[in-house]
């Protein structure tokens, strides 16, 4: 592929992305193929800096990794990440995310269990 339309391609990815964001402030329709959607370690992390105590911290995070076990993520993949983002955050949230692994691993009471 020249060079001229490998310009052309980037322009036009360029604009097709400029154009999905406007239609996604404005509430429209997104383009396919374009993902605004916040990651799931992004939604993890706002659950966690959320201004609340820690028990409400707790039970929003198990909501969420209930949910996401609901969608088909496996345990293993979830307890991959909450093991990654372990290391950004402070004591406190740190174990808050521990507590939830247990509760994926099922070193917990069984109606916290998230199977």
């Amino acid at each position: 592929m020249c060079y001229c339309a490998r310009a052309q391609r980037a322009n036009h990815l360029f604009f097709d992305l400029i154009r999905s964001l406007l239609e996604y402030a404005r509430g429209g329709p997104v383009q396919a193929g374009v993902d605004l959607k916040m990651t799931e370690d992004e939604k993890i992390l706002q659950i966690l800096n959320s201004s609340k105590t820690h028990e409400e911290v707790l039970h929003s995070l198990h909501a969420f990794v209930k949910e996401l076990r609901k969608e088909g993520n496996s345990s293993e993949a979830i307890l991959f990440r909450m093991r990654e983002l372990r290391n950004s955050v402070p004591n406190e949230q740190d174990d808050i995310l521990l507590e939830v692994m247990d509760f994926l691993v099922g070193w917990c009471s069984p109606h916290m269990r998230i199977k």
